[in-house]
C-alpha cells in the first residue's frame, strides 16, 4: 500500500496493475482485508499530498467494492 500511494513512478497502467493486485490480495485472503482497509485508510487520512490522497481513495473504493470489511472494522471505517 505504501508503494502504491508513493511511488511517482507508476504511470496509468502499472498504477491500475499494482491496485489491482492489492485488491486481489483481499479478495483471496480474508485474513487480510482489514489490515489492506486499515493502511489504506491510515494513508488517506489527512494526507496533504493530493495526488497520493487521490491514488489512496481510488484504491479504498476499489477495496470496498470488493471486500467487505468484518463486523469490527465496519464502524471504524464509518468514522
Amino acid at each position: 500500500v505504501l508503494r502504491f500511494m508513493g511511488d511517482p513512478h507508476l504511470n496509468g497502467a502499472q498504477e491500475n496493475l499494482f491496485g489491482n493486485y492489492i485488491i486481489q490480495r483481499g479478495l483471496t485472503s480474508a485474513g487480510i482485508r482489514d489490515e489492506i482497509l486499515a493502511q489504506v485508510v491510515n494513508q488517506v487520512w489527512r494526507n496533504t499530498n493530493s495526488e497520493n490522497a487521490e491514488r489512496g481513495w481510488l484504491l479504498l473504493l476499489g477495496c470496498v467494492c470488493s471486500f467487505a470489511p468484518s463486523p469490527k472494522m465496519e464502524k471504524h471505517l464509518l468514522k
